[in-house]
Protein backbone atom coordinates (compact mmCIF):
# COMPACT_ATOMS: atom_id res chain seq x y z
CA UNK A 1 0.00 0.00 0.00
CA UNK A 2 1.46 3.30 -0.74
CA UNK A 3 1.94 6.05 1.13
CA UNK A 4 -0.20 8.85 1.73
CA UNK A 5 0.27 12.70 1.40
CA UNK A 6 -0.06 15.35 4.33
CA UNK A 7 -3.93 16.43 3.01
CA UNK A 8 -4.89 12.52 2.08
CA UNK A 9 -7.01 10.36 4.29
CA UNK A 10 -5.03 7.20 5.63
CA UNK A 11 -6.55 4.87 3.51
CA UNK A 12 -5.47 4.06 0.09
CA UNK A 13 -6.93 2.08 -2.81
CA UNK A 14 -5.50 -0.87 -3.27
CA UNK A 15 -4.62 -1.65 -6.90
CA UNK A 16 -7.79 -4.55 -7.31
CA UNK A 17 -9.96 -1.93 -6.28
CA UNK A 18 -8.65 0.60 -8.59
CA UNK A 19 -8.94 -2.01 -11.69
CA UNK A 20 -12.32 -2.25 -10.61
CA UNK A 21 -13.49 1.40 -10.09
CA UNK A 22 -11.86 2.26 -13.59
CA UNK A 23 -14.16 -0.87 -15.15
CA UNK A 24 -17.17 0.94 -13.47
CA UNK A 25 -16.28 4.43 -14.20
CA UNK A 26 -18.11 4.40 -17.94
CA UNK A 27 -20.98 2.84 -16.77
CA UNK A 28 -21.50 4.82 -13.75
CA UNK A 29 -20.80 7.80 -16.58
CA UNK A 30 -23.69 6.36 -18.51
CA UNK A 31 -26.15 6.25 -15.36
CA UNK A 32 -25.76 8.96 -13.19
CA UNK A 33 -23.86 11.82 -15.79
CA UNK A 34 -20.63 13.21 -14.89
CA UNK A 35 -19.00 11.75 -11.29
CA UNK A 36 -16.90 14.73 -11.16
CA UNK A 37 -13.19 14.38 -11.23
CA UNK A 38 -11.70 11.56 -10.20
CA UNK A 39 -8.17 10.69 -10.39
CA UNK A 40 -7.98 6.82 -11.01
CA UNK A 41 -4.86 6.58 -13.12
CA UNK A 42 -2.62 6.50 -10.99
CA UNK A 43 -1.84 3.83 -8.44
CA UNK A 44 -1.27 6.02 -5.81
CA UNK A 45 -5.10 7.37 -5.98
CA UNK A 46 -6.31 7.70 -2.16
CA UNK A 47 -10.24 7.79 -1.21
CA UNK A 48 -10.00 12.09 -1.12
CA UNK A 49 -9.88 11.35 -4.66
CA UNK A 50 -13.33 9.58 -4.62
CA UNK A 51 -15.72 12.00 -2.58
CA UNK A 52 -17.93 13.19 -5.28
CA UNK A 53 -18.15 8.67 -6.84
CA UNK A 54 -18.24 8.06 -3.10
CA UNK A 55 -21.27 10.55 -2.26
CA UNK A 56 -23.32 8.77 -5.25
CA UNK A 57 -22.25 5.92 -4.45
CA UNK A 58 -23.13 6.15 -1.09
CA UNK A 59 -26.23 7.81 -1.59
CA UNK A 60 -27.69 5.05 -4.09
CA UNK A 61 -26.84 2.07 -1.25
CA UNK A 62 -28.52 3.86 1.18
CA UNK A 63 -31.61 4.24 -1.48
CA UNK A 64 -31.38 0.83 -2.42
CA UNK A 65 -30.80 -0.65 1.32
CA UNK A 66 -33.97 1.46 2.58
CA UNK A 67 -36.03 -0.59 -0.14
CA UNK A 68 -34.22 -3.48 0.49
CA UNK A 69 -35.27 -3.01 4.10
CA UNK A 70 -38.96 -1.76 3.45
CA UNK A 71 -39.02 -4.99 1.61
CA UNK A 72 -38.08 -7.09 4.29
CA UNK A 73 -40.13 -5.54 6.56
CA UNK A 74 -43.08 -5.79 4.42
CA UNK A 75 -42.82 -9.67 4.05
CA UNK A 76 -41.45 -10.33 7.58
CA UNK A 77 -45.17 -8.58 8.79
CA UNK A 78 -46.85 -10.51 5.95
CA UNK A 79 -45.11 -14.09 7.27
CA UNK A 80 -46.51 -12.48 10.89
CA UNK A 81 -49.70 -11.77 9.64
CA UNK A 82 -49.88 -15.58 7.73
CA UNK A 83 -48.83 -16.92 10.78
CA UNK A 84 -51.75 -15.21 13.16
CA UNK A 85 -54.31 -15.69 10.48
CA UNK A 86 -53.44 -19.47 10.54
CA UNK A 87 -53.31 -19.12 14.53
CA UNK A 88 -56.74 -18.07 14.18
CA UNK A 89 -58.44 -20.39 12.15
CA UNK A 90 -56.79 -23.39 14.38
CA UNK A 91 -58.59 -21.84 17.37
CA UNK A 92 -61.65 -21.21 15.61
CA UNK A 93 -62.13 -24.80 14.18
CA UNK A 94 -60.67 -25.82 18.42
CA UNK A 95 -63.92 -23.62 19.32
CA UNK A 96 -66.13 -25.19 16.98
CA UNK A 97 -65.39 -28.68 17.70
CA UNK A 98 -65.70 -27.74 21.79
CA UNK A 99 -68.95 -26.15 21.03
CA UNK A 100 -70.27 -29.35 19.00
CA UNK A 101 -69.10 -31.81 21.25
CA UNK A 102 -70.44 -29.73 24.21
CA UNK A 103 -74.39 -29.34 22.17
CA UNK A 104 -74.23 -33.12 21.85
CA UNK A 105 -73.06 -33.69 25.68
CA UNK A 106 -76.25 -30.95 26.23
CA UNK A 107 -78.50 -33.30 24.01
CA UNK A 108 -77.52 -36.42 25.75
CA UNK A 109 -78.50 -35.15 29.45
CA UNK A 110 -81.62 -32.83 28.23
CA UNK A 111 -83.13 -36.19 26.88
CA UNK A 112 -81.91 -38.30 30.22
CA UNK A 113 -79.26 -40.31 28.37
CA UNK A 114 -76.39 -38.94 30.83
CA UNK A 115 -76.25 -38.92 34.87
CA UNK A 116 -74.48 -36.14 36.56
CA UNK A 117 -71.58 -39.05 37.47
CA UNK A 118 -70.90 -39.36 33.19
CA UNK A 119 -71.87 -35.79 32.43
CA UNK A 120 -68.87 -34.97 34.98
CA UNK A 121 -66.51 -37.68 33.65
CA UNK A 122 -66.89 -36.65 30.20
CA UNK A 123 -65.81 -33.32 31.49
CA UNK A 124 -62.47 -34.19 32.81
CA UNK A 125 -62.25 -36.35 29.55
CA UNK A 126 -62.54 -33.30 27.49
CA UNK A 127 -60.53 -31.49 29.90
CA UNK A 128 -57.61 -34.13 29.84
CA UNK A 129 -58.04 -34.17 25.64
CA UNK A 130 -56.41 -31.13 25.27
CA UNK A 131 -54.02 -31.52 28.65
CA UNK A 132 -53.16 -35.07 28.54
CA UNK A 133 -50.62 -34.40 31.43
CA UNK A 134 -52.87 -32.96 33.73
CA UNK A 135 -54.72 -34.39 36.85
CA UNK A 136 -57.78 -33.24 37.27
CA UNK A 137 -61.13 -33.07 39.71
CA UNK A 138 -64.64 -31.09 39.83
CA UNK A 139 -65.70 -30.25 43.01
CA UNK A 140 -69.13 -29.42 43.84
CA UNK A 141 -70.97 -27.87 46.83
CA UNK A 142 -71.00 -29.82 49.60
CA UNK A 143 -74.77 -30.09 50.58
CA UNK A 144 -74.26 -31.39 54.39
CA UNK A 145 -70.93 -28.60 55.18
CA UNK A 146 -71.87 -25.03 54.05
CA UNK A 147 -69.09 -23.21 51.79
CA UNK A 148 -67.66 -26.11 51.79
CA UNK A 149 -66.62 -28.28 47.94
CA UNK A 150 -66.22 -31.84 47.80
CA UNK A 151 -64.77 -34.09 45.15
CA UNK A 152 -67.02 -35.82 43.48
CA UNK A 153 -65.41 -36.80 39.94
CA UNK A 154 -61.59 -36.90 39.70
CA UNK A 155 -58.91 -38.59 37.25
CA UNK A 156 -55.75 -39.07 39.13
CA UNK A 157 -56.86 -36.53 41.68
CA UNK A 158 -58.67 -38.24 44.71
CA UNK A 159 -59.94 -36.13 47.57
CA UNK A 160 -57.76 -38.05 50.14
CA UNK A 161 -54.53 -36.12 47.77
CA UNK A 162 -55.60 -32.84 49.14
CA UNK A 163 -54.33 -31.07 52.33
CA UNK A 164 -56.88 -28.66 52.73
CA UNK A 165 -60.55 -28.26 52.79
CA UNK A 166 -62.06 -26.74 49.64
CA UNK A 167 -63.83 -23.36 51.04
CA UNK A 168 -66.18 -21.80 48.51
CA UNK A 169 -65.93 -18.34 50.15
CA UNK A 170 -61.97 -18.31 51.39
CA UNK A 171 -58.73 -19.72 50.30
CA UNK A 172 -57.84 -19.65 46.35
CA UNK A 173 -60.87 -21.39 45.55
CA UNK A 174 -62.94 -18.53 47.21
CA UNK A 175 -61.02 -15.97 45.57
CA UNK A 176 -61.75 -17.70 42.14
CA UNK A 177 -65.54 -18.09 42.93
CA UNK A 178 -65.19 -14.17 43.59
CA UNK A 179 -62.96 -13.72 40.38
CA UNK A 180 -65.67 -15.16 38.01
CA UNK A 181 -62.13 -16.71 35.97
CA UNK A 182 -59.58 -19.42 36.01
CA UNK A 183 -56.88 -18.68 38.23
CA UNK A 184 -53.61 -20.58 38.45
CA UNK A 185 -52.18 -21.17 42.41
CA UNK A 186 -49.25 -22.64 43.84
CA UNK A 187 -49.01 -26.76 44.93
CA UNK A 188 -48.76 -25.84 48.52
CA UNK A 189 -51.90 -24.22 48.63
CA UNK A 190 -53.56 -27.08 48.31
CA UNK A 191 -51.06 -29.86 49.09
CA UNK A 192 -48.15 -29.93 52.21
CA UNK A 193 -46.34 -32.80 50.08
CA UNK A 194 -46.69 -31.94 46.84
CA UNK A 195 -43.88 -31.50 44.44
CA UNK A 196 -42.75 -27.83 44.65
CA UNK A 197 -43.12 -26.76 40.67
CA UNK A 198 -46.66 -28.41 40.88
CA UNK A 199 -49.39 -25.40 40.08
CA UNK A 200 -53.06 -25.97 40.18
CA UNK A 201 -56.08 -24.03 38.15
CA UNK A 202 -59.12 -23.33 39.53
CA UNK A 203 -61.59 -23.38 36.96
CA UNK A 204 -65.39 -21.42 37.98
CA UNK A 205 -68.43 -23.18 37.92
CA UNK A 206 -70.85 -20.74 38.34
CA UNK A 207 -74.61 -19.30 37.05
CA UNK A 208 -74.93 -15.78 36.55
CA UNK A 209 -71.68 -14.94 38.35
CA UNK A 210 -71.31 -11.63 39.88
CA UNK A 211 -67.95 -9.89 40.17
CA UNK A 212 -66.93 -10.36 44.30
CA UNK A 213 -69.75 -12.51 45.33
CA UNK A 214 -69.50 -16.61 45.87
CA UNK A 215 -72.01 -16.86 48.15
CA UNK A 216 -74.76 -17.36 46.51
CA UNK A 217 -75.28 -21.25 47.07
CA UNK A 218 -78.18 -21.42 44.10
CA UNK A 219 -75.03 -19.59 41.78
CA UNK A 220 -71.78 -21.32 42.82
CA UNK A 221 -71.78 -24.66 41.59
CA UNK A 222 -68.80 -25.87 42.26
CA UNK A 223 -64.93 -25.68 40.53
CA UNK A 224 -62.94 -27.59 38.06
CA UNK A 225 -58.81 -28.28 39.71
CA UNK A 226 -56.43 -28.94 37.10
CA UNK A 227 -52.97 -29.85 38.67
CA UNK A 228 -50.08 -29.38 36.32
CA UNK A 229 -46.21 -29.74 37.02
CA UNK A 230 -43.78 -27.61 36.15
CA UNK A 231 -42.71 -29.04 32.40
CA UNK A 232 -45.79 -29.05 31.48
CA UNK A 233 -47.05 -25.27 32.42
CA UNK A 234 -50.60 -23.97 31.05
CA UNK A 235 -50.54 -21.31 28.94
CA UNK A 236 -53.02 -18.06 28.07
CA UNK A 237 -54.72 -20.07 25.33
CA UNK A 238 -54.74 -23.00 27.47
CA UNK A 239 -56.43 -21.08 30.61
CA UNK A 240 -58.78 -19.57 27.75
CA UNK A 241 -59.57 -22.80 26.87
CA UNK A 242 -60.49 -23.57 30.50
CA UNK A 243 -62.57 -20.98 30.39
CA UNK A 244 -64.47 -22.02 27.58
CA UNK A 245 -64.66 -25.21 29.34
CA UNK A 246 -66.17 -23.87 33.47
CA UNK A 247 -68.76 -21.90 30.98
CA UNK A 248 -70.14 -24.94 29.25
CA UNK A 249 -69.61 -27.07 32.06
CA UNK A 250 -71.40 -24.90 34.35
CA UNK A 251 -74.20 -25.02 32.27
CA UNK A 252 -74.38 -28.94 31.66
CA UNK A 253 -74.04 -29.34 35.26
CA UNK A 254 -76.86 -27.01 36.37
CA UNK A 255 -78.93 -29.24 33.82
CA UNK A 256 -78.47 -32.60 34.49
CA UNK A 257 -78.65 -31.71 38.07
CA UNK A 258 -82.58 -30.11 37.45
CA UNK A 259 -82.71 -33.47 35.42
CA UNK A 260 -82.29 -36.04 38.24
CA UNK A 261 -84.66 -33.84 40.51
CA UNK A 262 -87.27 -34.11 38.29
Amino acid sequence: MSSTGPNQRKCAIEPDELEVLQNALPILSRIFGDTGPLKLSSPDAHLDDLDPLSTLLTDSAGHCLGHITTQANTSAEASLAQRDMEMLSSEIDEVAAELIQMEMLSRKVLLGRATRQETLKILLATVRGRLPHTRTAIALADPHADHQLRIVAHKNLPPESLSFSLSSTEGPVGQTLRSGAPRAYPGHRFFQDGDPGDSVTVVPLMLGHTLGTSDNKEAMLGAILVVSDERHSLTGGDLEYLRRVGVHGTVLVHNVTLMERL
